[in-house]
C-alpha cells in the first residue's frame, strides 16, 4: 500500500514536470531551429551532376598531373642503393652519438 503511494506520487511529480517543459522553449531555440531550416542552401536536387562526358570535368587535368608527377620522380630517382652494409652500420652509429650528445641526427 505505501509502496503504490509512493510510486503515484512519484508518477505524478514526473508528468507535471514532463508538462513544464514542454510549455516554454529557450530563447536560443528559434534562432537555432532558423540556422536547422537549410534556406539559402543548394538542394542537392538541382546540383549539376559530373559526368565524363562533361567537358568541366577535371579527369584530363588529373590524368596529365600524375602522367607528370611520375615523369619528375622517374627523373629524380637516384637509382639502386650502392652503400655497403659496414656503411650503413658506421652511418647509423655515427647517428646514435649525434643523439647521445643532445644533438640532431642527420
Amino acid at each position: 500500500m505505501i509502496l503504490t503511494t509512493i510510486s503515484a506520487i512519484a508518477l505524478t511529480s514526473c508528468v507535471s514536470s514532463v508538462g513544464s517543459t514542454l510549455d516554454g522553449v529557450p530563447a536560443w531555440f528559434s534562432e537555432r531551429q532558423e540556422d536547422l531550416s537549410h534556406e539559402g542552401y543548394p538542394s542537392l536536387q538541382t546540383a549539376n551532376a559530373l559526368s565524363i562526358e562533361d567537358s568541366e570535368t577535371p579527369w584530363d587535368d588529373i590524368r596529365s598531373d600524375l602522367v607528370e608527377a611520375q615523369a619528375e620522380m622517374d627523373a629524380n630517382d637516384p637509382g639502386p642503393v650502392s652503400i655497403t652494409a659496414a656503411e650503413m652500420r658506421a652511418w647509423a652509429a655515427e647517428q646514435i652519438s649525434l643523439v647521445d650528445k643532445g644533438e640532431e641526427p642527420y
